[in-house]
């Protein structure tokens, strides 16, 4: 593996999501309204009163047509999401549904916004971080966040798969996830992001770069890849059969590992601090001159 490589993962990364976001990242704006929708009225025409009344919050349930195992956020509010039937619910100020587009195509489900000149009616009084978009799905497998708004699970998920990322300043956490097969994570941006627990049957891998901070725990019963680049943030405790350890620029990294095999790769001002209950049988550490790599014991990675 060669320090280039870890540019060209971050160029992956930036396509990758660009793609699941429609081309739409951290502006919080989607498509103008349709024919027979009714645009949030101009904010000039909009008394103080009229304001106030719709700042009382309220839960809207959106009806929708067919299923959805990914979901894409390109708008300015929080979706949480917990695993049940399916359902889309929209909590807040109720002109939070004018302002909104929420749509299920192709297996996607998409929360994204007006357009800023058509939904800026109440923008002096209102904010879309008021609210919160409420969403169940039985098999969640992909989650993109692109717009400003933050995404949170709340309680397990159990997956075939899951893919993550992020091209935005927005929060990713997330809480116990069990897959079948693989888990990645990956971004591009300064967000930070905290997933509980992932487990995972298949490989696991972390692409993380610029300035976010990326927390998480994983057992998986493959392998285990964090490529880290740029002012990347990364604290992990892992549990694997074997684990790949790329990073460069100041990227950061705290993890804690129990496992048989290590293969580090360190360059620029990386810092890696390494802390396992046993040194790994087979153990293969290269860094630059520039580089720190420290190593410890300690018999509880939890502390």
């Amino acid at each position: 593996m060669k320090k280039n490589t870890c540019k060209y993962y971050v160029m992956a990364i930036a396509v990758s999501m660009l793609a699941a976001c429609g081309g739409q990242t951290d502006g919080g704006s989607g498509s103008a309204p349709e024919s027979g929708e009714t645009p949030v009225a101009d904010a000039a025409t909009v008394d103080d009163a009229a304001a106030d009344s719709m700042l009382t919050s309220v839960t809207t349930v959106i009806p929708f047509a067919g299923q959805f195992h990914s979901i894409t956020n390109v708008s300015d509010v929080d979706i949480e999401f917990r695993e049940g039937d399916y359902s889309i619910e929209v909590e807040g100020p109720d002109y939070m549904t004018d302002m909104l587009r929420v749509s299920v195509d192709s297996d996607v489900l998409t929360v994204s916004q007006l357009e800023e000149g058509k939904s800026n009616a109440f923008a002096r009084k209102m904010d879309l971080r008021s609210g919160v978009v409420r969403v169940s799905c039985p098999d969640l497998r992909m989650v993109a966040v692109c717009g400003g708004g933050n995404f949170r699970s709340v309680g397990a998920i159990h997956s075939a798969s899951m893919h993550v990322g992020t091209l935005s300043h927005a929060k990713i956490q997330m809480d116990t996830v069990s897959v079948d097969g693989t888990f990645l994570y990956e971004t591009s941006n300064d967000g930070d992001a905290e997933f509980r627990y992932i487990d995972a049957r298949g490989d696991a891998t972390v692409y993380a770069s610029d300035g976010g901070k990326t927390t998480l725990s994983v057992r998986t019963l493959g392998d285990f890849t964090l490529n880290g680049g740029a002012n990347a943030d990364v604290k992990l405790r892992v549990d694997a059969s074997r684990v790949d350890l790329l990073t460069v620029g100041n990227c950061r990294v705290d993890m804690g590992l129990a496992t048989d095999s290590l293969r580090v790769e360190a360059f620029d001002k990386s810092n890696v601090k390494l802390t396992w209950p046993q040194e790994p049988r087979n153990k293969n550490i290269k860094k630059g001159k520039n580089a720190v790599v420290t190593e410890q014991i300690d018999v509880d990675l939890n502390d």
